[in-house]
Protein backbone atom coordinates (compact mmCIF):
# COMPACT_ATOMS: atom_id res chain seq x y z
CA UNK A 1 0.00 0.00 0.00
CA UNK A 2 1.35 3.47 -0.59
CA UNK A 3 1.20 6.14 2.51
CA UNK A 4 1.49 10.09 2.47
CA UNK A 5 3.35 12.04 5.03
CA UNK A 6 5.01 15.57 4.31
CA UNK A 7 4.21 15.34 1.14
CA UNK A 8 6.20 12.23 0.33
CA UNK A 9 4.45 9.08 -1.08
CA UNK A 10 6.34 5.76 0.51
CA UNK A 11 5.17 2.29 -0.90
CA UNK A 12 4.63 0.48 2.21
CA UNK A 13 4.26 -3.60 2.46
CA UNK A 14 2.16 -4.43 5.07
CA UNK A 15 3.30 -7.15 7.75
CA UNK A 16 1.05 -7.39 10.59
CA UNK A 17 -2.60 -6.07 11.47
CA UNK A 18 -3.34 -6.18 15.14
CA UNK A 19 -6.76 -5.46 16.20
CA UNK A 20 -7.33 -3.72 19.89
CA UNK A 21 -11.19 -2.34 20.63
CA UNK A 22 -11.98 0.36 18.30
CA UNK A 23 -8.57 0.36 17.47
CA UNK A 24 -6.68 -1.00 14.53
CA UNK A 25 -2.59 -1.27 14.86
CA UNK A 26 -0.80 -1.61 11.62
CA UNK A 27 2.96 -2.72 11.04
CA UNK A 28 5.08 -2.39 7.87
CA UNK A 29 7.85 -2.75 5.94
CA UNK A 30 9.14 0.08 3.11
CA UNK A 31 9.21 -1.32 -0.30
CA UNK A 32 12.12 -0.26 -2.55
CA UNK A 33 10.33 -1.00 -5.87
CA UNK A 34 13.65 0.10 -7.91
CA UNK A 35 14.86 -3.20 -6.77
CA UNK A 36 11.92 -5.72 -8.14
CA UNK A 37 13.40 -4.15 -12.01
CA UNK A 38 16.17 -5.56 -13.80
CA UNK A 39 18.17 -3.88 -15.89
CA UNK A 40 19.75 -7.22 -17.07
CA UNK A 41 19.37 -8.13 -20.85
CA UNK A 42 18.19 -10.82 -21.82
CA UNK A 43 19.62 -13.73 -23.58
CA UNK A 44 18.24 -14.96 -26.95
CA UNK A 45 15.74 -17.94 -26.95
CA UNK A 46 16.15 -20.88 -29.08
CA UNK A 47 12.80 -22.54 -29.95
CA UNK A 48 12.39 -25.72 -32.49
CA UNK A 49 9.10 -26.44 -34.00
CA UNK A 50 7.86 -29.74 -33.00
CA UNK A 51 5.46 -31.85 -34.12
CA UNK A 52 3.26 -33.67 -32.14
CA UNK A 53 2.43 -37.81 -33.47
CA UNK A 54 -1.03 -38.57 -33.01
CA UNK A 55 -1.88 -42.28 -32.12
CA UNK A 56 -4.18 -43.01 -33.92
CA UNK A 57 -6.85 -46.09 -33.74
CA UNK A 58 -5.63 -49.24 -32.88
CA UNK A 59 -6.46 -52.39 -35.20
CA UNK A 60 -7.67 -55.01 -32.36
CA UNK A 61 -8.28 -58.98 -33.26
CA UNK A 62 -9.86 -61.38 -31.03
CA UNK A 63 -8.88 -65.30 -31.27
CA UNK A 64 -10.40 -68.32 -29.70
CA UNK A 65 -7.85 -70.85 -30.91
CA UNK A 66 -6.15 -73.56 -28.84
CA UNK A 67 -3.81 -72.48 -25.84
CA UNK A 68 -0.14 -71.65 -27.07
CA UNK A 69 1.97 -71.79 -23.73
CA UNK A 70 1.18 -73.93 -20.35
CA UNK A 71 0.70 -70.87 -18.57
CA UNK A 72 -2.41 -70.04 -20.82
CA UNK A 73 -4.61 -72.61 -19.25
CA UNK A 74 -7.17 -70.88 -18.17
CA UNK A 75 -10.93 -69.59 -19.89
CA UNK A 76 -9.25 -66.84 -21.71
CA UNK A 77 -8.56 -65.72 -24.81
CA UNK A 78 -5.99 -64.22 -27.07
CA UNK A 79 -6.04 -60.30 -28.36
CA UNK A 80 -3.62 -58.67 -30.12
CA UNK A 81 -3.14 -55.13 -31.18
CA UNK A 82 -1.35 -53.04 -33.21
CA UNK A 83 -2.22 -49.20 -34.72
CA UNK A 84 -3.46 -47.70 -38.32
CA UNK A 85 -0.44 -44.82 -37.91
CA UNK A 86 3.33 -45.73 -37.65
CA UNK A 87 5.25 -45.30 -34.66
CA UNK A 88 2.45 -47.13 -32.43
CA UNK A 89 3.15 -47.29 -28.99
CA UNK A 90 0.79 -49.44 -27.50
CA UNK A 91 -3.12 -49.86 -26.29
CA UNK A 92 -5.57 -50.84 -23.67
CA UNK A 93 -7.75 -53.58 -24.02
CA UNK A 94 -11.85 -53.19 -22.59
CA UNK A 95 -14.36 -55.19 -22.18
CA UNK A 96 -18.22 -54.72 -21.76
CA UNK A 97 -21.18 -57.17 -21.05
CA UNK A 98 -23.67 -54.21 -22.67
CA UNK A 99 -21.65 -52.39 -25.08
CA UNK A 100 -22.11 -49.71 -22.95
CA UNK A 101 -19.91 -49.71 -19.23
CA UNK A 102 -16.39 -50.95 -20.27
CA UNK A 103 -13.46 -52.40 -18.15
CA UNK A 104 -10.11 -52.60 -18.41
CA UNK A 105 -9.32 -56.28 -19.17
CA UNK A 106 -4.95 -55.85 -20.45
CA UNK A 107 -2.67 -53.52 -22.19
CA UNK A 108 0.08 -53.79 -24.78
CA UNK A 109 3.26 -51.66 -25.12
CA UNK A 110 4.43 -53.07 -28.69
CA UNK A 111 2.31 -53.44 -32.30
CA UNK A 112 1.78 -56.86 -33.18
CA UNK A 113 2.08 -57.90 -36.94
CA UNK A 114 -1.17 -58.53 -37.96
CA UNK A 115 -2.15 -58.55 -41.55
CA UNK A 116 -5.07 -60.44 -44.33
CA UNK A 117 -3.32 -62.84 -46.51
CA UNK A 118 -3.22 -61.80 -50.56
CA UNK A 119 -3.54 -65.25 -51.72
CA UNK A 120 -4.86 -68.59 -50.67
CA UNK A 121 -2.44 -71.22 -48.93
CA UNK A 122 -3.07 -74.97 -50.97
CA UNK A 123 -4.52 -77.56 -48.80
CA UNK A 124 -1.58 -79.61 -47.01
CA UNK A 125 -2.35 -83.60 -46.02
CA UNK A 126 1.53 -84.35 -45.18
CA UNK A 127 1.51 -84.78 -41.68
CA UNK A 128 3.62 -83.35 -39.27
CA UNK A 129 6.68 -81.85 -41.70
CA UNK A 130 7.41 -78.94 -43.10
CA UNK A 131 5.73 -77.66 -46.37
CA UNK A 132 7.89 -76.89 -48.51
CA UNK A 133 5.71 -76.76 -51.58
CA UNK A 134 2.99 -74.55 -50.80
CA UNK A 135 3.59 -70.89 -50.38
CA UNK A 136 1.70 -67.16 -48.77
CA UNK A 137 1.71 -63.84 -49.63
CA UNK A 138 0.56 -61.72 -46.15
CA UNK A 139 -0.12 -57.83 -46.40
CA UNK A 140 0.68 -56.61 -43.38
CA UNK A 141 -0.83 -53.31 -41.44
CA UNK A 142 1.29 -53.02 -38.65
CA UNK A 143 4.75 -54.66 -37.32
CA UNK A 144 7.16 -56.44 -39.71
CA UNK A 145 8.04 -60.04 -40.07
CA UNK A 146 11.49 -62.15 -40.76
CA UNK A 147 12.74 -65.17 -41.03
CA UNK A 148 13.90 -68.19 -38.87
CA UNK A 149 16.06 -70.97 -39.08
CA UNK A 150 14.53 -74.64 -38.84
CA UNK A 151 15.63 -75.19 -35.23
CA UNK A 152 14.46 -71.54 -33.70
CA UNK A 153 10.88 -72.10 -35.91
CA UNK A 154 10.88 -75.57 -33.77
CA UNK A 155 11.61 -74.18 -30.91
CA UNK A 156 8.61 -71.75 -30.75
CA UNK A 157 9.90 -68.97 -33.62
CA UNK A 158 7.51 -67.77 -36.64
CA UNK A 159 3.45 -68.93 -35.37
CA UNK A 160 0.93 -67.58 -36.82
CA UNK A 161 -2.26 -67.51 -37.25
CA UNK A 162 -3.44 -67.61 -40.70
CA UNK A 163 -7.28 -67.98 -40.85
CA UNK A 164 -8.15 -71.06 -38.73
CA UNK A 165 -5.35 -72.66 -38.68
CA UNK A 166 -1.90 -71.74 -36.46
CA UNK A 167 1.34 -72.28 -39.17
CA UNK A 168 4.75 -71.58 -38.14
CA UNK A 169 7.28 -70.75 -40.96
CA UNK A 170 11.13 -70.39 -42.14
CA UNK A 171 11.18 -67.69 -44.47
CA UNK A 172 9.59 -64.30 -44.66
CA UNK A 173 10.67 -62.82 -47.94
CA UNK A 174 9.71 -58.93 -48.53
CA UNK A 175 7.63 -58.61 -52.00
CA UNK A 176 7.22 -54.67 -51.55
CA UNK A 177 5.71 -52.43 -48.83
CA UNK A 178 4.24 -54.28 -46.00
CA UNK A 179 3.88 -57.86 -48.37
CA UNK A 180 5.79 -60.99 -47.61
CA UNK A 181 6.08 -64.25 -48.95
CA UNK A 182 5.54 -67.09 -46.70
CA UNK A 183 7.56 -70.31 -47.16
CA UNK A 184 8.57 -73.44 -45.21
CA UNK A 185 5.49 -73.79 -43.46
CA UNK A 186 4.48 -76.28 -40.74
CA UNK A 187 1.27 -76.82 -40.47
CA UNK A 188 -1.75 -77.95 -38.21
CA UNK A 189 0.16 -76.80 -35.27
CA UNK A 190 -1.22 -76.86 -31.76
CA UNK A 191 -4.65 -79.36 -33.07
CA UNK A 192 -5.79 -76.84 -35.63
CA UNK A 193 -5.52 -79.75 -38.61
CA UNK A 194 -9.08 -78.90 -39.75
CA UNK A 195 -7.77 -75.73 -41.19
CA UNK A 196 -5.54 -76.93 -43.54
CA UNK A 197 -8.04 -76.98 -46.19
CA UNK A 198 -10.02 -73.82 -45.47
CA UNK A 199 -8.20 -71.15 -46.51
CA UNK A 200 -8.44 -68.25 -48.34
CA UNK A 201 -7.71 -64.76 -49.66
CA UNK A 202 -8.12 -62.12 -47.34
CA UNK A 203 -8.49 -63.76 -44.58
CA UNK A 204 -6.46 -62.41 -41.51
CA UNK A 205 -3.13 -63.30 -40.20
CA UNK A 206 -1.88 -62.63 -36.81
CA UNK A 207 2.02 -63.28 -35.68
CA UNK A 208 1.52 -65.12 -32.29
CA UNK A 209 4.16 -63.42 -30.07
CA UNK A 210 4.47 -61.99 -26.69
CA UNK A 211 4.94 -58.86 -28.07
CA UNK A 212 1.53 -56.95 -28.62
CA UNK A 213 -0.65 -59.67 -27.42
CA UNK A 214 -2.24 -60.45 -24.40
CA UNK A 215 -4.46 -63.15 -22.54
CA UNK A 216 -7.47 -61.71 -20.63
CA UNK A 217 -8.42 -64.46 -18.34
CA UNK A 218 -12.74 -64.92 -18.62
CA UNK A 219 -14.77 -66.61 -16.24
CA UNK A 220 -16.36 -70.16 -17.52
CA UNK A 221 -19.48 -68.75 -17.43
CA UNK A 222 -18.85 -66.44 -19.96
CA UNK A 223 -19.00 -69.11 -22.53
CA UNK A 224 -20.19 -68.91 -25.82
CA UNK A 225 -21.92 -66.00 -24.33
CA UNK A 226 -21.27 -62.28 -26.29
CA UNK A 227 -19.69 -59.30 -25.11
CA UNK A 228 -18.26 -56.22 -26.58
CA UNK A 229 -14.61 -55.46 -26.57
CA UNK A 230 -12.39 -52.20 -28.02
CA UNK A 231 -8.97 -51.74 -28.36
CA UNK A 232 -8.01 -48.32 -27.46
CA UNK A 233 -4.59 -46.27 -28.40
CA UNK A 234 -3.11 -44.76 -25.02
CA UNK A 235 -3.80 -41.35 -25.17
CA UNK A 236 -7.04 -41.98 -26.95
CA UNK A 237 -10.97 -42.45 -25.41
CA UNK A 238 -12.56 -45.34 -24.99
CA UNK A 239 -15.45 -44.01 -27.29
CA UNK A 240 -13.11 -43.34 -29.79
CA UNK A 241 -12.70 -46.81 -30.48
CA UNK A 242 -15.44 -49.39 -32.54
CA UNK A 243 -16.85 -52.41 -30.32
CA UNK A 244 -16.05 -55.69 -31.21
CA UNK A 245 -19.04 -58.10 -30.61
CA UNK A 246 -17.48 -61.60 -29.22
CA UNK A 247 -18.28 -64.96 -27.96
CA UNK A 248 -15.58 -67.00 -26.56
CA UNK A 249 -15.99 -70.66 -26.85
CA UNK A 250 -13.03 -71.17 -25.12
CA UNK A 251 -11.27 -72.73 -27.33
CA UNK A 252 -8.01 -72.76 -25.05
CA UNK A 253 -9.90 -75.41 -22.71
CA UNK A 254 -11.08 -77.75 -24.82
CA UNK A 255 -9.18 -80.86 -25.65
CA UNK A 256 -7.33 -81.32 -28.59
CA UNK A 257 -8.41 -84.19 -31.35
CA UNK A 258 -6.87 -87.49 -30.83
CA UNK A 259 -4.58 -89.01 -33.76
CA UNK A 260 -3.91 -92.28 -35.66
CA UNK A 261 -7.57 -93.53 -35.52
CA UNK A 262 -7.73 -96.97 -36.08
CA UNK A 263 -10.47 -99.85 -36.97
CA UNK A 264 -9.99 -103.87 -36.74
CA UNK A 265 -12.90 -105.93 -37.11
CA UNK A 266 -12.98 -109.71 -36.10
CA UNK A 267 -14.53 -112.75 -37.28
CA UNK A 268 -17.85 -111.65 -35.70
CA UNK A 269 -17.55 -108.30 -37.59
CA UNK A 270 -17.10 -106.27 -34.13
CA UNK A 271 -15.54 -103.58 -35.00
CA UNK A 272 -12.82 -102.31 -32.59
CA UNK A 273 -12.21 -98.15 -32.94
CA UNK A 274 -8.74 -97.05 -31.39
CA UNK A 275 -7.17 -93.52 -31.58
CA UNK A 276 -4.52 -91.79 -29.45
CA UNK A 277 -4.78 -88.83 -27.21
CA UNK A 278 -3.30 -85.93 -27.35
CA UNK A 279 -2.74 -83.21 -24.44
CA UNK A 280 -3.27 -79.63 -24.23
CA UNK A 281 -0.57 -78.93 -21.34
CA UNK A 282 2.45 -80.42 -20.47
CA UNK A 283 3.25 -82.41 -23.49
CA UNK A 284 7.28 -81.96 -23.84
CA UNK A 285 8.85 -85.47 -25.25
CA UNK A 286 10.46 -86.76 -21.94
CA UNK A 287 11.98 -90.54 -21.71
CA UNK A 288 9.33 -92.78 -19.92
CA UNK A 289 7.17 -90.37 -19.39
CA UNK A 290 3.74 -90.23 -21.00
CA UNK A 291 1.97 -87.18 -21.93
CA UNK A 292 -0.22 -85.69 -18.80
CA UNK A 293 -3.86 -85.85 -19.31
CA UNK A 294 -4.56 -82.41 -19.25
CA UNK A 295 -8.03 -82.99 -17.81
CA UNK A 296 -10.23 -83.78 -14.60
CA UNK A 297 -10.53 -87.38 -15.89
CA UNK A 298 -10.19 -88.88 -19.04
CA UNK A 299 -13.32 -89.51 -21.32
CA UNK A 300 -14.50 -90.15 -24.53
CA UNK A 301 -17.40 -89.93 -26.90
CA UNK A 302 -17.18 -91.91 -29.79
CA UNK A 303 -20.49 -90.65 -32.88
CA UNK A 304 -21.19 -93.42 -35.44
CA UNK A 305 -22.69 -91.58 -38.27
CA UNK A 306 -24.75 -92.40 -41.42
CA UNK A 307 -23.20 -93.42 -45.11
CA UNK A 308 -23.41 -90.19 -45.83
CA UNK A 309 -21.96 -88.13 -42.72
CA UNK A 310 -24.54 -86.08 -42.40
CA UNK A 311 -26.23 -87.31 -38.97
CA UNK A 312 -25.36 -89.19 -35.87
CA UNK A 313 -26.44 -92.30 -35.44
CA UNK A 314 -25.46 -93.91 -32.10
CA UNK A 315 -23.19 -92.08 -29.14
CA UNK A 316 -20.36 -94.52 -27.32
CA UNK A 317 -18.99 -93.09 -24.17
CA UNK A 318 -15.46 -94.71 -23.38
CA UNK A 319 -12.76 -93.86 -20.12
CA UNK A 320 -10.05 -95.15 -21.99
CA UNK A 321 -8.87 -94.46 -26.41
CA UNK A 322 -10.91 -97.60 -27.07
CA UNK A 323 -14.28 -98.61 -28.15
CA UNK A 324 -16.20 -101.84 -29.58
CA UNK A 325 -19.04 -101.01 -32.06
CA UNK A 326 -20.50 -104.58 -32.15
CA UNK A 327 -21.98 -106.09 -35.21
CA UNK A 328 -25.51 -106.21 -33.44
CA UNK A 329 -24.82 -102.51 -33.02
CA UNK A 330 -24.53 -102.08 -36.73
CA UNK A 331 -27.43 -104.13 -37.61
CA UNK A 332 -29.54 -101.73 -35.43
CA UNK A 333 -28.32 -98.98 -36.66
CA UNK A 334 -27.69 -99.88 -40.94
CA UNK A 335 -29.45 -103.18 -40.74
CA UNK A 336 -26.22 -105.19 -41.08
CA UNK A 337 -22.46 -104.90 -40.70
CA UNK A 338 -21.00 -102.69 -42.68
CA UNK A 339 -17.71 -102.70 -44.47
CA UNK A 340 -16.89 -98.88 -43.71
CA UNK A 341 -18.41 -96.81 -41.02
CA UNK A 342 -17.98 -93.19 -40.47
CA UNK A 343 -17.26 -92.21 -36.62
CA UNK A 344 -15.89 -88.93 -34.78
CA UNK A 345 -14.39 -89.16 -31.48
CA UNK A 346 -13.88 -86.26 -28.82
CA UNK A 347 -12.50 -86.32 -25.54
CA UNK A 348 -14.28 -84.56 -22.88
CA UNK A 349 -13.50 -81.51 -20.79
CA UNK A 350 -15.33 -81.02 -17.43
CA UNK A 351 -15.49 -77.77 -18.17
CA UNK A 352 -16.35 -77.16 -21.56
CA UNK A 353 -17.51 -80.75 -22.61
CA UNK A 354 -16.74 -81.74 -26.36
CA UNK A 355 -13.21 -80.94 -27.59
CA UNK A 356 -12.04 -81.20 -31.07
CA UNK A 357 -12.76 -84.13 -32.84
CA UNK A 358 -10.72 -86.51 -34.97
CA UNK A 359 -13.46 -87.67 -37.60
CA UNK A 360 -12.33 -90.23 -40.73
CA UNK A 361 -14.26 -93.88 -42.44
CA UNK A 362 -12.79 -97.16 -40.95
Amino acid sequence: MTLTSDSMTYLVRILKRTDSGARIEWEGQLDDAPAYSSSAPGATVQTDDTTLATSGPAILELMDIPILRDMDDNAGFYAAMTGVLGGWHGGVLFGSADDVDFAQLGAVSQSAAIGVATSALGNFQGGNVFDELSTVTVQLTGGTLSSATEAAVCGGSNWALLGSEIIAFKNATLVTGTTYRLTGILRGRFGTESGMTTHVSGERFVLLLPAGMIRPDRPASELNVSRYYRGVSYGQAVSSATSKAFANSCAGLKPLPGVYLRGFRNASSDLSITWVRRTRVGGDWRDFVDASLGETTESYEVDIRNAGNTATLRTIASSTPSVTYTAAQQTTDFGSPQSSINVRVYQLSSVVGRGFPVSGAI
